[in-house]
């Protein structure tokens, strides 16, 4: 792993031991909620294991479940929201080992017959991400079977695991209600309740309420499912990833008691986490950066007093150009900078175009003068004004997140 991967992962290590939930406390500007809450912060403890293997360069992750998994809903791989996530997880760690093993119409009771007679494996190391409720719903399995194999799942994850390793993490993913089903044998709610029950009475186990985040599969509003009304389209598919990305790749870690980056990059300088309550979509057929909201720049913008002469910003979001064009984010100057000028580019999405993508790229800037204050907001372009590129951020897309690093010494070379 390089220097700054290394120093980005160190940056990303959320709670150490004496952290309460009381004493996480945002260096982040949140325009429509808090930052973080009983959940995220039980996720963050669980995740543990992940992002230390990940900081070595060795982390294996096991993304199992039914055939959401396995892609169903998404138009071509690139866009299934596993594989996303898979190389989402291999750009901070190039040596990661991600298995994706989806399975169509498996409920919970075949999936977990799938792994009871694994042994002890190396290849289970760091975490499982399962979703495997939703055909549970669909063949009526009583939700107390649900939570009985939720429960003898994540035993058995944690038996599969070396014996001199930690305890691996267990990610599940909490799906919708799927809007196929007339007369279910049991509501939806039960097996919402069974997959909490589970993550709450373990602290190795993490959930994400993709449900609460996307809404249900009928009336679907907003075209984040397949005609079915059960499976993501291809824009769920970028919305479950962009959400899955965001808990395993955290893009804010700084708080009261925790610790800073190190390996070459210094502290968290300032950070904006942008969600506005509804999708919120800016969009350009400029081929010059120009800013993502010119009229409230700071809204996706940081203010900052730099201790060097060089800062790395780490952007992370949704990004979208249409078919054949080429999409680039970029930084530039705002208030109280001297001047409104361009700070780097980097691009974000390109041929074939036409899908959204969860993206998260970092720019270096220098030139700076230490103990100068200076203020930096989001921009972007495309490469041909025939094509149209778009920033996406708020609801169920997910926040759009702006991190400053002192970045004295680092490169963005290998």
């Amino acid at each position: 792993m390089n220097k700054l991967d290394q120093g980005i992962l160190d940056a990303h290590k959320v709670l150490d031991t004496r952290l309460s939930e009381e004493a996480l406390t945002a260096t982040i500007s949140d325009v429509s909620a808090p930052v973080a809450d009983a959940r995220q912060i039980r996720n963050a403890r669980a995740l543990r294991p992940f992002y230390a293997k990940v900081k070595e360069g060795s982390s294996r992750t096991y993304i199992f479940g039914h055939s959401v998994v396995f892609g169903s809903g998404a138009g071509s791989a690139d866009r299934r929201f596993a594989n996303i996530v898979s190389a989402a997880i291999k750009a901070v760690d190039a040596a990661a080992t991600v298995t994706i093993d989806g399975n169509s119409s498996y409920t919970s009771t075949q999936l977990l017959a799938k792994v009871a007679g694994a042994g002890t494996s190396a290849s289970f190391t760091s975490l499982t991400i399962y979703m495997g409720l939703l055909n549970d719903y669909y063949y009526g399995v009583d939700p107390a079977t649900t939570k009985s194999n939720l429960l003898a799942l994540v035993a058995k994850m944690k038996s599969i695991q070396p014996a001199s390793a930690d305890v691996p993490a267990f990610l599940i993913l909490l799906e919708w209600l799927r809007g196929d089903i007339a007369s279910p044998a049991f509501p939806w709610t039960d097996y919402v309740k069974a997959a909490r029950e589970v993550a709450d009475g373990d602290p190795t186990v993490a959930l994400l309420d993709l449900g609460t985040l996307m809404g249900p599969g009928a009336p679907d509003k907003l075209g984040l499912y397949a005609a079915d009304d059960a499976h993501p389209s291809n824009l769920g598919h970028a919305i479950i990833a962009q959400h899955v990305n965001d808990l395993l790749l955290p893009s804010f870690a700084t708080a009261a008691g925790g610790s800073s980056p190190s390996a070459g990059m210094g502290e968290l300088l300032g950070a904006t986490h942008y969600k506005p309550a509804s999708v919120t979509s800016r969009t350009t057929t400029s081929t010059g950066l120009v800013n993502v909201d010119d009229t409230n720049p700071e809204k996706v913008g940081v203010v900052f007093t730099a201790k060097s002469s060089a800062t790395l910003v780490r952007l992370t979001g949704c990004a979208f150009v249409t078919s054949g064009g080429s999409a680039r984010w970029g930084l530039r100057f705002m208030a109280p900078s001297a001047a409104a000028a361009v700070a780097g580019e980097v691009e974000v999405a390109g041929s074939p175009g036409g899908q959204y993508l969860s993206v998260s790229r970092h720019i270096l800037v220098t030139g700076l003068t230490p103990g100068q204050q200076y203020g930096l907001t989001w921009a972007h372009k495309v490469n041909n004004s025939s094509y149209t590129a778009t920033f996406v951020a708020g609801a169920h897309v997910g926040a759009a997140v702006m991190e400053i690093y002192d970045a004295a010494g680092v490169s963005l070379t290998s």
